[in-house]
This record gives C-alpha cells, sequence and structure tokens, in this order.
C-alpha cells in the first residue's frame, strides 16, 4: 500500500490549490509593480496578504481534512474471511478485502463490503444508512430480476449497513470506493461550484482588468512619447493597471470565512473549505434525507386498531406477550421494541406483562410472525396476509383496516389469539414444530397495529421556519412513496401526488426533464444514493 502523503506536501498542495483564486495573478503582478516603483515595504505587504491568505484558507481545509480522515478511521469494520470448503475464518481490516473473497457477517456486524449472498440464515439488515429504509429488509440467496431498485435487491449485502439479526456467508464484489456508499460519496466530493463573493470577484476581474489593464497601457505610451524613462514609464503603467484591485479584500474574506468556520466547528459542524459558509448563507433549497435526519429511525406503534368486541389494551397485551420478553434479548427487533414501548405501562388482569412464555416462536426470515403460549392461551402477531389466513369467523370487510393503515404509510401488524385445549398444550413439550402447526387455523382476529418511523421533536418547528423564509423543501429517501408522503404530512409539509417521484421514473427521464423535476417534485422516493447526488447536484 501507498504511503500516505507528507503533511507538508499535503500543505503545499492545498496553498497551490488557493492560488487559483481569480485574484491572485493580479495581487502578485500589484507587488511587482510596487517593487519596481522603489517601494520595496508596499511590495512586502502585498506580497504577505497573497501567501498569508493562501496559508489561512489551506490549514483551515487541512484541519477539517484531518477530522474528517479520523472520523472515518474510526468507522472502518473489521472484516471476517472464510477458507472455502472450510468452517475456519480469519479476521482482517476491510480495507484489505478485495473482490471474490467469502465474508461471514453476524449478528449486530457492520457489513464491510459489497457482497452477493451465498448462505443465509434468518438474515435482517438495516439499511437505512443506505436507502433510506427505516425498516429492516429480509434478505435471501434467490437471484433479484436485472435493473431491480437498490432497495429491492435481496440478495446483495452492502458496505456500512448493519447486520439486525441472523448470520450469512457471502462474496464480496466492489471494495473501497466501488462499493455503493463510497461511489454516492466520491460524487458528492467534486469540486464546489464557484458562488458568493469569489464568483463575484472573478466576473468583475474578468470585465474590469482588461480596461484596466488597457487604461495602464496607454499612459505607458503617453509617458514614452512625452520623453520619460522606460523604467517610470512601465511602472506608472502597472500602477494604473492594478490600481482598481482591492489587494486587503481576499485577506478580509478569507479571516471572516475562517472566522465563521470556527464558530460552526465549536457548534459540531465539520467544514471542509471555508468559502462553503458564505455559500450556506445562500442556500434557497434544503434537500433532507428523512431517516435518521428528519426522524430519528427509531419504529414506534402509531395506531391501535382493535376489532369488535376487543378493546384497545387488548391489542397491545396481546402483540406485546407475542414478542419476545424485553430482558431476553439485548438486541430485540425493532417491531418488537416498538411493540413494547407501546405496551408499557398495561398490566394482564393485574399481572405485569412479559412474563416468560410456556413457549415461544421467534419471527425469522420465512415466518412472518412470532407466537408465545401463557398457560392455555396462544397469542400471535405478524403479517396481516399470513395472521388473516390463519383466522376464522372473518367478516367480508375484514382487510379493510389493512389498507386503511397502509395508505397512511404505516407498516401494518395483524394481532390474534387463540383458546388451546390440554391437549394442544401438552403437545408443546412433545413435539417442537407443534406451535407452528397451532398458528396456522383456529386464530381470532384481535386487531391490528400501525408502525412507523418516529419523526424527531425539532423537525416540523425547522420545515415551518425554513417556509417562512422562502426557503424550498425537498425529502429525498429510499422509502416508499406512500410512507415518504405520509411522514412528510405528519411534518407539516402536505403533498400532492404530481408533486412525487421515484427513483425508477427519475432514472428513465432525459437530463432536461431531471432539472425541470427538481424544481417542480417534492418527494423523491425510492432512490439509490447515485439519484440523491444527482438531484442534489
Amino acid at each position: 500500500d501507498a504511503a500516505p502523503p507528507h503533511m507538508a506536501w499535503q500543505f503545499i498542495k492545498a496553498v497551490r490549490a488557493e492560488l487559483s483564486d481569480p485574484l491572485m495573478p493580479v495581487l502578485a503582478l500589484s507587488s511587482v509593480a510596487t517593487a519596481m516603483l522603489g517601494s520595496p515595504v508596499d511590495a512586502m505587504m502585498v506580497s504577505t496578504v497573497l501567501i498569508g491568505n493562501c496559508m489561512l484558507a489551506a490549514a483551515q481545509q487541512l484541519q477539517a481534512e484531518n477530522r474528517l480522515n479520523r472520523l472515518l478511521a474510526q468507522q472502518t469494520p473489521p472484516a471476517r474471511t472464510v477458507e472455502p470448503g472450510s468452517d475456519r475464518y480469519a479476521e482482517i481490516v476491510a480495507d484489505r478485502l478485495i473482490p471474490g473473497t467469502v465474508i461471514e457477517v453476524r449478528s449486530n456486524e457492520v457489513v464491510p463490503a459489497d457482497a452477493r449472498l451465498i448462505e443465509a440464515s434468518d438474515l435482517e439488515v438495516d439499511e437505512s444508512s443506505l436507502t433510506g429504509e427505516s425498516l429492516s429488509v429480509d434478505k435471501q440467496t434467490a437471484a433479484v430480476l436485472p435493473g431491480a431498485e437498490l432497495a429491492e435487491r435481496r440478495c446483495m449485502l452492502y458496505a456500512g449497513t448493519t447486520v439486525v439479526a441472523g448470520t450469512a456467508r457471502a462474496v464480496v464484489t466492489a471494495v473501497g470506493a466501488d462499493t455503493q456508499a463510497r461511489r454516492a460519496a466520491e460524487l458528492a466530493a467534486g469540486d464546489p461550484p464557484v458562488v458568493g463573493l469569489q464568483h463575484q470577484l472573478s466576473q468583475l476581474m474578468s470585465r474590469a482588468f482588461p480596461a484596466s489593464a488597457g487604461g495602464g497601457l496607454m499612459v505607458g505610451l503617453l509617458g514614452m512619447l512625452r520623453g520619460g524613462g522606460l523604467r517610470l514609464a512601465l511602472g506608472n503603467a502597472i500602477a494604473v493597471a492594478v490600481a482598481a484591485v482591492p489587494e486587503g479584500m481576499p485577506l478580509m474574506a478569507t479571516l471572516a470565512q475562517h472566522a465563521s468556520a470556527q464558530r460552526l466547528t465549536d457548534s459540531g459542524a465539520l467544514v471542509r473549505i471555508p468559502r462553503s459558509v458564505e455559500a450556506l448563507g445562500r442556500v434557497d433549497v434544503v434537500c433532507f434525507d428523512k431517516t435518521g435526519t428528519l426522524s430519528e429511525n427509531r419504529l414506534r406503534v402509531t395506531r391501535v386498531y382493535p376489532v369488535s368486541g376487543h378493546r384497545h389494551d387488548d391489542v397491545l397485551r396481546c402483540a406485546a406477550n407475542a414478542a419476545p420478553a424485553p430482558e431476553g434479548d439485548p438486541h430485540a427487533h425493532a417491531t418488537d421494541q416498538a411493540v413494547t414501548e407501546a405496551a408499557a405501562g398495561i398490566s394482564d388482569g393485574g399481572a405485569p406483562l412479559w412474563t416468560t412464555p410456556d413457549a415461544h416462536l421467534p419471527f425469522r426470515s420465512g415466518r412472518a410472525f412470532s407466537a408465545s403460549v401463557l398457560g392455555s392461551e396462544l397469542m400471535i402477531k405478524g403479517a396481516p396476509e399470513v395472521v388473516l389466513a390463519a383466522c376464522t369467523g372473518l367478516g367480508p370487510d375484514s382487510d379493510a383496516p389493512v389498507a386503511e393503515l397502509a395508505g397512511g404509510g404505516l407498516r401494518v401488524i395483524a394481532v390474534a389469539q387463540r383458546r388451546l385445549t390440554a391437549a394442544q398444550v401438552k403437545s408443546l413439550a412433545d413435539d417442537p414444530d407443534a406451535l407452528a402447526r397451532l398458528c396456522q387455523t383456529g386464530l381470532m382476529l384481535t386487531g391490528f397495529l400501525g408502525i412507523s418511523d418516529t419523526p424527531r421533536a425539532e423537525a416540523p418547528q425547522l420545515l415551518a421556519a425554513l417556509a417562512d423564509r422562502g426557503v424550498g423543501i425537498r425529502l429525498i429517501t429510499g422509502d416508499h412513496p406512500v410512507t415518504a408522503t405520509a411522514i412528510a404530512a405528519e411534518l407539516g409539509v402536505p403533498v400532492a401526488a404530481d408533486q412525487v417521484i421515484t427513483g425508477a421514473q427519475w432514472n428513465a427521464l432525459s437530463r432536461k426533464d431531471q432539472e425541470r423535476a427538481v424544481g417542480e417534485r417534492v418527494i423523491f422516493a425510492r432512490m439509490s444514493p447515485e439519484n440523491k447526488v444527482q438531484i442534489v447536484q
């Protein structure tokens, strides 16, 4: 591996980059002119402005880059490689992985590289850092259709995502800059556009300096025609040419930007390029990611929908008892955590919830429900299509609440229960598969739960303040369009149907149509990291 560049060389490169400022060549010419006119002290002052401005800006950028590199180094996950045809593995630094290596990932670990699944056992992955999808994703080894959106690629693991449950082995397909996360970061790390004072100075110099230089040339020629010496004529010409140059402005602007950057750093914001602070003050549109930005990336029960004959507390009690006990697993499933938090304080006929069940069937990939038995009562919660299929005595509109809750952008959980006979309870101890069979028929529907991501408390006020200042808002997320629209409405940003666009629709547009879309649309759903960068650009 190549050694990192020496700090002095990095500083020189940063200073050289700062010399590209539009005023720098003119300041250099001004320094030469004052020296030729016999004012070495003035020349030294102008040179000090030139060099000090570049060094100050370069030092600020290097300081921010070093802090950023230290933060990134702390986030580099380890990797567990597996020898083909054996159960032996070795732990290495993720940066040393190469495509084709077989890796193993386990629950509560960060995926070190993009990889194609070859083995998976009850695997769920939190991809919110990449797709914005707040719910964990079930993974499988079966291939998906070519061209599937990033959030739908169930046979792939992506660097930087977190394994919520299960274990898996996968073949590395991309590392380093080729991973989905890094590709998006590289797209976003291009040279920033010239804006603000720098842009205005550039325009000023491109318009004014030719006229100033022409005036200096005429003064020099007139001096020669009047019989003045060459040295005096040349000095006068250069003096007139640079007379309109505000030598102190670049230094004052850099000092102001540096002071602003330091204040932002003290508040926890890392400023890589000082002049970006000025650009921040000129923002007229803000693009927000949803998960973890406007929301907490923490699920909560938003709606409780009991069916006839049952109460609000009945639904929560049944769902909470069907989930594992809170102390039973330090890394409980996010849905179970949301249910148990919503049920906190509810008692079961005077007895506390979450007593140790006599039998329990956990949720896993391929089994879209969890169930517990307490005494002679079986309680189950899970996907509506699975639970409703096992229920008896349902009316023709029994699935209407599912459509209503899903239309509000909620994840729907069906809750049901049944009474077991003494023989059925006894069979649980003798037959490990008995509980799964008992969950397939004879259930009585209790109700439904609607679960969603939790908006940050300060988010609605922030969005309202931006709207009051005339700043446009764009919501860019990997979530489903219905979910994104619902969360936007909850945050105080009502959106019409024609203001929503998906990643697949975005990719089908021409560049000109994409430019039109960013001005007309408010919600950009099912977007990949590359799509997010394209929209911002």
